[in-house]
């Protein structure tokens, strides 16, 4: 998250009375999830993509989830990861 909001995201936690510091973090738990799912908003991102960190795999994820198609070719990572 950019830094604004990341501001947005810890006054939205407050509310919720939970301890997380990133929506990564909120995510990691079955209820943070499902907390997200059904209260969270839309918020502005950035996704590294070049195969290094987590950005391309959890981007990934996240487009099939939604039933979008994507594809990547960076040796990088590790594809089966992504499956």
């Amino acid at each position: 998250m950019l830094p604004d909001e990341q501001m947005e995201f810890q006054e939205w936690i407050k509310e919720f009375e939970r301890s997380e510091s990133s929506l990564q973090e909120l995510l990691l738990t079955r209820d943070g999830r499902e907390l997200w799912k059904k209260y969270g908003y839309t918020w502005i991102g950035e996704f590294y993509l070049n195969g290094k960190g987590n950005c391309l795999y959890y981007l990934t994820r996240y487009l099939r989830s939604k039933n979008i198609s994507f594809e990547a070719e960076i040796p990088m990572l590790n594809m089966w990861q992504m499956q």
